[in-house]
Order: C-alpha cells, then sequence, then structure tokens
C-alpha cells in the first residue's frame, strides 16, 4: 500500500495564508524578492510535510509514503492526485463561514470533483 502526501501551496499569499507574506503580484522589478519568498515558502511547505510525516513514523511499517511539495492551488492538486488514488482524505478547516460549516471550500471542491471517494476530517476528529 502506498501513501501520498500532498500539500500545496501558491502565491499570492495573504495574511492568514500559508504564511506571514503578502504577495501582491509579480512586478519584474520584484523577482528577486518573490524567488527569495517562493523558495523561503516552498522550504517551510517540505518541513511542515517531514514534521507531520515525522509524527507518524512507525505507526504503519508497511505502507509505502510518497511526499509532494507543489506550487499549486490546493484544489487543483489534491483533485489532480484524485485521478491516480483509491481514496482522497482531506482536512477541514472550518474557516468558510456558514456555508462553510461542515465542508470548506477546499473540501468541498474535492468531495464533489474527485475522481475516487473522499473523506474529510475535521478538526479534533482523530482519538489522540
Amino acid at each position: 500500500m502506498t501513501l501520498h502526501v500532498v500539500h500545496a501551496w501558491e502565491l499570492p499569499l495573504t495574511p492568514g495564508g500559508a504564511g506571514p507574506y503578502v504577495v501582491l503580484g509579480r512586478p519584474p522589478e520584484d523577482s528577486p524578492k518573490l524567488d527569495k519568498i517562493e523558495l523561503a515558502v516552498q522550504r517551510e511547505a517540505e518541513r511542515v510535510v517531514d514534521e507531520a510525516l515525522g509524527e507518524v513514523e512507525g505507526e504503519a511499517a508497511d505502507v509505502e509514503i510518497e511526499r509532494e511539495v507543489v506550487q499549486e492551488a490546493a484544489p487543483q492538486a489534491l483533485l489532480h492526485a484524485s485521478a491516480s488514488a483509491e481514496l482522497l482524505v482531506v482536512g477541514s478547516r472550518g474557516r468558510g463561514g456558514f456555508a462553510g460549516l461542515l465542508l470548506g471550500s477546499v473540501s468541498q471542491q474535492c468531495a464533489h470533483h474527485a475522481t475516487c471517494p473522499v473523506v474529510v476530517v475535521h478538526p479534533g476528529g482523530g482519538n489522540s
């Protein structure tokens, strides 16, 4: 069995997004700054995945783990991953107002458009 972990991020980042960065566009004079921001966000995303995988290391020794960190919108990255998956598991942060009380916008898009079954895990839903 293979577990494929996908972590997606994209620019522009806004407050409350993937980090403390605010990028409103890509003016040519800011390209070196944006390259540094992109590299920093990519490294942080990889660190987040490494940390998460470190927490479950040894839980299922017979499971092969593949990791993927992509600069892409989360719904598109996850839907792309669902094309070759048997099951798509996504989290829900519940930040979508009244309409998002049950499903967030990413989990909603995955539930409606994935090409495989989808499980949405809500915060505090674990047994730990």
